[in-house]
């Protein structure tokens, strides 16, 4: 232990911050102790030293927000509050340096270096929690959750009961208005008024929230959101400006419920698929590739590209120039669904079974899709992946298609409304919300993976005008993304001026994809920590598929 000069050969490479425990020397006269871009395991080590320090830690740079990033700020902050001498940190940084450019066409677009004839090309300036234009992205409000002076973590919720903390320094929680909301099947059913809590700086106390819950009907989801306002305007916010909230599940999922089957199937086999005919619909799945390529209902063609398995996202930087995680999960990224068998049985006169078989990566992971279609049009898809042993992480377990480019209105029920990720969703509530595909999306300076939703419930995409479209549902909480752009031109972009409307919506109907990382941008640490990241191994999901 001790101080290590630059040129010993031990010294850990220029890039690494997170090890950097001993180096710099700190200083007796510096009054704080300082480091940058930590991991989660860099306050415990740089804390609990045996060298008689006991200076507050400060971290002066810290999850590097560039692009799609600012993953498990939770983390880093239950950690913080429980470790002694950590004080915080400064998230590096505050705001998008793009600067407004028009190209030839006066299509306008956020630059950056290289963009304006100097030889440094990088977008390295595109570091912020809030876009070039001032608008807070989705990291602002998970970083609001997270920070926020009050405080509601569930206690015992069979009885009712949450555990309140204040965590200000010297304002009492009475300065605020407290509200209950309650929800079922993601509507808001009631919202009540609380008495003031009287809680000190510091302190925590337990409710019970048993007198202001409705009963309870089997069948259904219920949740409740504790939040809390300004009674009063302030110099930075107006009065019933919301301060924190959190939200807790009074049961479990309600379960999927599909409309009963009404009228018959028949069943074709022809040369290139099978073709299932109803009521007002015809799909057809083809035998080249064993996906649902062809669906129209009432005359209208509602699928563009087929229903196929997939495993990866357009890259983040943090993927990208981090992690690299198109290396070190390359077999997925490189995964090529090949379909080995498909049989078509019609079952009475009204239900019809397509099973797929698909094998990938040498044989060394096994995918099947079973699709059941009723007289209604309906179809229930099962999905199920089994890897053998060995395999890198997933970067996502699910399916993608092509869907109606009109269908541009989203409502969904899950978590929103803005995008999140497995490692950075605490600060979006379970509800239902309505979007337009392009405030659905995140525009971020360099294209990248963006929009993804979590614990969704259901999801419909129709034509605003005609309210005809489709509803996807599921028997498990889903990620789901849209987006008008394929993945592969995602993927090539540098700037959003480069994106090209593919004349369909890809939609990503997922199981799980793994979370954004971004302790930094640049070494391993860019990754996911492992909770977020998706295990080779056995997985199963169904989803329904219906019109509307």
């Amino acid at each position: 232990p001790g101080y290590m000069d630059p040129s010993d050969p031990r010294y850990l490479k220029s890039n690494d911050h997170s090890h950097r425990i001993q180096n710099p020397v700190d200083q007796y006269y510096v009054d704080i102790v300082s480091r940058m871009y930590p991991a989660l395991y860099t306050a415990p080590l740089l804390a609990g030293q045996d060298n008689g320090d006991r200076r507050p830690i400060f971290f002066c740079e810290y999850a590097h927000a560039m692009g799609n990033s600012v993953g498990n700020i939770r983390e880093f902050w239950d950690q913080w509050r429980s470790t002694p001498r950590i004080i915080g940190g400064c998230i590096w940084e505050f705001k998008d340096q793009g600067l407004l450019k028009h190209n030839e066409a006066g299509v306008g677009y956020y630059a950056y270096g290289g963009d304006f004839g100097e030889k440094y090309f990088d977008n390295f300036t595109i570091k912020g929690v809030v876009a070039a234009d001032g608008r807070p992205k989705a990291a602002m409000y998970e970083c609001k959750r997270v920070f926020q002076g009050a405080e509601a973590t569930p206690e015992d919720m069979g009885r009712r009961l949450i555990r309140i903390f204040n965590r200000h320094a010297v304002k009492n929680l009475d300065d605020y208005k407290v509200a209950l909301w309650i929800r079922k099947d993601g509507n808001i059913l009631a919202k009540k008024d609380l008495p003031a809590i009287q809680l000190a700086p510091g302190r925590d106390t337990v409710l019970d929230l048993s007198p202001w819950l409705p009963v309870l009907k089997p069948g259904h989801e219920y949740l409740t959101d504790i939040h809390f306002t300004l009674k009063s305007a302030t110099a930075w916010a107006p009065a019933g400006f919301e301060v924190a909230s959190n939200q807790f599940a009074l049961t479990g999922l309600a379960p999927l419920q599909l409309p009963n089957s009404k009228g018959s199937l028949s069943l074709q086999e022809g040369d290139d698929a099978y073709r299932v005919t109803g009521k007002g619909f015809v799909m057809e799945w083809s035998k080249k590739n064993g996906a649902l390529s062809s669906y129209r209902w009432k005359g209208k063609q509602q699928l563009f590209r087929p229903l196929l398995p997939n495993f990866t996202r357009p890259l983040t930087d943090n993927d990208k120039r981090g992690w690299k995680s198109q290396r070190k999960l390359r077999q997925w990224y490189e995964a090529e669904p090949v379909l080995k068998n498909m049989k078509a049985v019609l079952s009475g006169k009204d239900e019809v079974t397509v099973t797929s078989a698909y094998t990938l990566i040498n044989d060394s992971v096994q995918v099947r899709v079973i699709s059941t279609v009723n007289g209604s049009g309906i179809i229930k898809v099962d999905y199920f992946l089994d890897p053998l042993p060995g395999l890198p992480n997933i970067p996502k377990v699910g399916m993608q298609c092509g869907i109606a480019r009109d269908y541009t209105t989203i409502r969904w029920y899950g978590r929103g409304p803005l995008e999140n990720y497995t490692d950075r969703r605490y600060g979006f509530d379970a509800g239902i919300y309505t979007a337009s595909l392009q405030n659905f999306m995140e525009p971020y300076v360099v294209p990248q993976e963006n929009g993804n939703r979590t614990d969704v419930r259901w999801m419909s995409l129709y034509n605003g005008e005609t309210k005809e479209g489709i509803k996807i549902v599921a028997d498990s909480l889903l990620s789901m993304s849209a987006s008008p752009f394929t993945d592969s031109n995602v993927q090539a972009a540098r700037h959003t001026i480069d994106l090209k409307d593919a004349g369909f919506i890809t939609l990503n109907i997922d199981l799980v994809q793994m979370g954004v990382g971004g302790n930094d941008s640049w070494s391993d640490v860019a990754a996911p920590l492992e909770k977020y990241q998706i295990p080779a191994g056995e997985y199963r999901y169904k989803i329904g598929r219906a019109h509307v």
